[in-house]
């Protein structure tokens, strides 16, 4: 399966973004642990509630960048589960079949006629 230009300007987007995320959240956590070391250092009566509230901004970040990547991931596995249900060829639970004459299954159509004559044959 090759990809066409607009399907790798596309993958390509998308990997810069996760790109984007991840450095933007290591840049946050390494700027936290400077920014705290230095206000506790500087300053005991405003650096710890500056530091603990900055860190209730980091976890929340946490958070973020990782519900995104738990979305990616499930985006994918739906992704991945409906192409293997197209391409499997096995019988369907919401579909209605019958042995034709020759002893084949052949799927019941949607048509009030063909599902009327279907249950006549039973």
């Amino acid at each position: 399966m090759s990809l066409n230009e607009n399907e790798l300007r596309q993958i390509r987007r998308e990997v810069d973004r996760r790109l984007l995320w991840r450095g933007l959240l290591l840049i946050h956590t390494v700027l936290w642990i400077f920014g705290g070391t230095l206000s506790i250092l500087l300053s005991t009566r405003v650096g710890v509630p500056f530091t603990i509230s900055w860190f209730a901004v980091l976890v929340m970040h946490w958070l973020v960048a990782g519900l995104m990547a738990k979305r990616e991931r499930d985006f994918q596995r739906e992704v991945e589960r409906r192409r293997a249900l197209q391409a499997d060829n096995k019988l369907k639970r919401d579909r209605l079949y019958r042995l034709s004459e020759d002893g084949e299954l052949e799927e019941v159509g949607d048509d009030m006629q063909d599902y009327a004559s279907y249950q006549q044959q039973r």
